[in-house]
């Protein structure tokens, strides 16, 4: 493996560890350095290129046939393009996750205030039945009490 400057994979800051992952040793400190976790920017994509044609000319890779520099160069710079896709493609699904979730919780709300409002709307249609219909101990008191009102 190429030593992590001249890689064209973006890593991760390089932690001390006592494993041979993607690893160096330096002033006696072993390495290890893992793909970054986070997306890269189209800046960073465009950078790639850059790096990657730099070192295709500068380890004097062929252009055509079978060449062990331009295939290790190309294989760095693919398990990159794939790791960028797949974080994207998690970003995404977690995207339509919390919209799916968002969704589900306003469709709740929507459901409860309906149900409270078709409540509401029982209970004042049950108040004005019972406002509009005729007392039983009253006797017909809404006319005369209407017509009382008249009189004085």
């Amino acid at each position: 493996m190429a030593p992590a400057d001249t890689s064209l994979l973006r890593y991760d800051s390089p932690v001390a560890v006592q494993t041979k992952d993607r690893s160096w040793e330096a002033e006696g400190v072993r390495y290890l350095q893992r793909a970054a976790s986070t997306p890269a920017t189209r800046l960073e994509v465009v950078a790639l290129q850059k790096r990657l044609d730099r070192a295709l000319q500068e380890r004097q890779a062929h252009e055509t046939g079978v060449c062990a520099i331009r295939e290790e160069l190309y294989s760095q710079c693919f398990d990159e393009v794939i790791r960028q896709v797949a974080e994207a493609r998690l970003q995404a699904s977690v995207s339509e996750q919390r919209h799916a979730e968002r969704a589900a919780g306003e469709a709740s709300k929507h459901a409860e205030e309906v149900a409270f409002l078709e409540n509401q709307v029982h209970q004042l249609q049950q108040q004005l039945e019972a406002f509009l219909a005729p007392s039983s101990s009253h006797g017909g008191s809404g006319s005369v009490h209407s017509g009382s009102a008249t009189r004085a």
